[in-house]
Formats: structure tokens, C-alpha cells, sequence
């Protein structure tokens, strides 16, 4: 028989937020991850919970003070899984887990992996790994929307080709469920992506033992509807002018207004539209609603060669737009950088040679972030087109 505890809904809550994690470290089994002892919840009102001990291993969402302070103690789960809509923060959370392998030791003991290239027993094996010369081994694992894609079956010969393919990837699959349930404890799992597919049975066991992190941006959670909405339009307002007060410039409030409405909610969009906008002023003291308009205008034609030719114009608006255009046309990310590339080493060459150094490191970089960084290819290629663009101004100035 199940154990029968009884508490109310709020005793409850605040039992399990002030027991957090207890490390199991048994000698005879080894270590079982994160679990919550029912004996230390000393839960005693009127909720029937038919419940088996393990079954309360929930684990919490963590804030951005609570995984730090966890960090510097040393006391980080096992198995941390990462998601939201904004790129570049959850990029900024997955930098903390660095400390927690030695410098020294991190091309031993930090490996990184991306689920669109990598099946997730290889990332088990990894995770299994007794750490080289150190305490601790840091598995960083991408793109994790991929684990929850399903493929249909059919009974053609081309459906029984993905039907076993989709079982392959089942029993890759199941290794990864395994090590959630039972994780080493030696190791710090971080799985990164949008979101969780919690109807699956790996959503499940993430929910019951791994600790969340979430990066929503100015909406602060996922669906952000009525005064939650006013509050991330505040919100991304208040980012806007931070952001250019921490650049030492000023911005028009018609320009503020102008850059919240092309980017709504979205902190993605808005962080790449202020990016390019402080770019796009350059050396000038202000940003004005003519500059906003600029940078997140749009055209109605797409010319193949326009990118290029509105940065050899040293025309960053136009260039910002036919690049819009080219994506928005679906233009595949890495032949736009080739485009780009391309340029550098033809028309920059003979143009702006001073230029150069700078442009193809600008490229190089641009190169890495699509290869490299959750970030998205679009924001990415944006900027290297106003930083092209801003280095032809640079070598006019002097």
C-alpha cells in the first residue's frame, strides 16, 4: 500500500520549496539523483495524496539568484533543463554553468552537444563519464525540441523505412529517459531549448526530476495575456532606454515606441532591433524615430544582389532591409554569410582595403555564432551587415 499524506495545497508548496534537494548517495547503488525524503516534509493536514515516497521528486523552477547562489555552493542539480523564447538569455544562463568545471580542466570536463547532430546516448555516455582530474563534468545538450519530434508510420516501403528509423530513435531515446531517472551525480546535465513537450514520457521525467530554468523574455512566462502583456510592453520599453543609457546615448520616446511595436513581446527581436539601432547611430549622441524606422523598415521587392550592393552604397537601412526580405523570402542563412563572404574577399578588396581585417573577422565571428550559438541566424546576420556597414563609415571618418 501507498503511503497516505495529508497536507493542504499551500503546506505543501512551502514544504517542498523549503526542503529543495536532498542528494542520495548510497553506497550500494551509488547515487540516484535528487529525491525529497516525505519524512522531513512532516506533512500533516487534510489532503489525501495517494502518493508512493518517490513520487514527490518534483523539482523547482529555479530564478537567476537561486541558480547562481547554487553555483557558488557547489549544490547544482544534476540535471538542469533551460528553456524560453529568448535566445540570447538563455546563451547568458548557460554561461554560469562554466564555473563549475576548473578552467584548466574544461576541455576534459565541459563538453557541449547539439540534438540536431548528436542522438542522445552518445550525450548518456559522456554524462556517465567519470570526470578527468576534477570534481565535477558539465554536459551542455542543444536544441533538445528535436528529442520530442515524432515520425509517422506508413505502410509503404518509405514508411517502413521511417518506422524503423523512428524506433531507432526510440531506443536512443530511452537511455536518455534512464540516466534522467537515475543521473550521475558527479555530473551537471543541462538540457537547452524552446520548450518541453511535458504529454511525452522524457517531458515527464524532466518534470519529476530536473530543476527548470526559464527564459521568457519581457513576458516573464510563456503566455503572456491581458495585464501580463502591459507589463512586457512596459518592460520593453524600460529595456530600450537601459540599454541605451548603459551605451552613454539617448533615444527619441516616438523612437522607443517605434522599435516596441515592430517587436512586441518578443526580447529576441527587440535586443537585435536595439543592437542594430546603437550600431546604425554609430558615433551620434542620439537615436532618433527616423533612425528606428530605419532599422526595422521594410521594402516590397527582393533584389538578390541587394544586401551587397547597400553595403558597398554604405546604405545600412537598405541593407537591413533586402536582408529581411532575402530570409523573410526564405534565403537559407549560411548562403546569405557565403554571399557576404564573398563580398569581403571580391568587391571589399579592391573598394576598402583597410576595411578588410576587420570585415572578415567580422564574418569569422558571424561564422562561429551560426555554427556555435543558440542565437538566431537572422539577428546574427543582421549584425554582421551593420558592422560591415559601419566600418566603411569608420574609414571615411578618418
Amino acid at each position: 500500500m501507498p503511503r497516505r499524506w495529508t497536507a493542504s495545497p499551500t503546506t505543501l508548496l512551502a514544504a517542498l520549496s523549503a526542503q529543495f534537494w536532498k542528494l542520495s548517495r548510497d553506497e550500494g547503488r551509488g547515487a540516484r539523483g535528487l529525491i525529497l525524503e516525505p519524512r522531513a516534509l512532516n506533512l500533516n493536514l487534510n489532503l489525501n495524496l495517494n502518493l508512493e515516497p518517490r513520487a514527490l521528486s518534483l523539482m523547482p523552477t529555479l530564478t537567476l539568484p537561486q541558480l547562481d547562489n547554487a553555483i557558488s555552493l557547489a549544490s547544482v542539480p544534476p540535471i538542469v533543463v533551460v528553456i524560453g523564447d529568448d535566445e540570447v538569455g538563455k546563451d547568458e544562463v548557460v554561461r554560469r554553468f562554466d564555473t563549475l568545471v576548473e578552467e584548466g580542466l574544461r576541455p576534459f570536463n565541459a563538453q557541449r552537444f547539439y540534438a540536431t547532430d548528436v542522438r542522445p546516448d552518445a550525450v548518456v555516455n559522456t554524462a556517465r563519464t567519470f570526470p578527468f582530474m576534477g570534481d565535477r563534468r558539465l554536459v551542455v545538450y542543444l536544441r533538445i525540441d528535436e528529442l520530442f519530434k515524432t515520425r509517422g508510420r506508413a505502410s509503404s516501403p518509405a514508411g517502413d523505412a521511417d518506422a524503423e528509423e523512428a524506433e531507432a530513435s526510440s531506443r536512443h531515446l530511452q537511455g536518455l529517459e534512464e540516466y534522467v531517472a537515475a543521473p550521475e551525480a558527479r555530473t551537471c546535465l543541462v538540457l537547452v531549448g524552446a520548450d518541453v513537450n511535458r504529454a511525452t514520457r522524457l517531458g515527464k521525467l524532466l518534470v519529476t526530476h530536473a530543476a527548470f530554468v526559464e527564459c521568457w523574455g519581457l513576458k516573464g512566462q510563456k503566455d503572456a495575456r491581458g495585464a501580463g502583456t502591459d507589463r512586457a510592453l512596459q518592460n520593453a520599453a524600460r529595456f530600450v532606454l537601459d540599454r541605451f543609457k548603459a551605451a552613454g546615448k539617448r533615444i527619441e520616446r516616438d523612437a522607443v515606441a517605434a522599435l516596441v511595436q515592430h517587436a512586441g513581446t518578443e526580447m529576441g527581436r527587440l535586443r537585435g532591433d536595439v543592437e542594430r539601432l546603437l550600431l546604425y547611430v554609430a558615433n551620434r549622441p542620439t537615436a532618433t524615430l527616423e533612425d528606428a524606422r530605419a532599422v526595422v523598415g521594410r521594402e516590397t521587392s527582393i533584389d538578390d544582389w541587394g544586401v551587397t550592393n547597400a553595403i558597398q552604397a554604405n546604405d545600412a537601412a537598405q541593407a537591413l532591409r533586402q536582408l529581411r526580405l532575402a530570409l523573410d523570402g526564405g534565403a537559407v542563412p549560411y548562403m546569405v554569410l557565403g554571399q557576404l563572404a564573398w563580398f569581403v574577399r571580391a568587391r571589399l578588396v579592391e573598394s576598402g582595403p583597410g576595411r578588410v581585417p576587420a570585415a572578415v573577422d567580422a564574418v569569422f565571428r558571424a561564422d562561429g555564432a551560426l555554427k556555435g550559438s543558440a542565437a538566431s541566424p537572422d539577428a546574427i546576420l543582421e549584425r554582421l551587415v551593420v558592422e560591415l556597414c559601419s566600418g566603411r563609415r569608420a574609414e571615411r571618418a578618418r
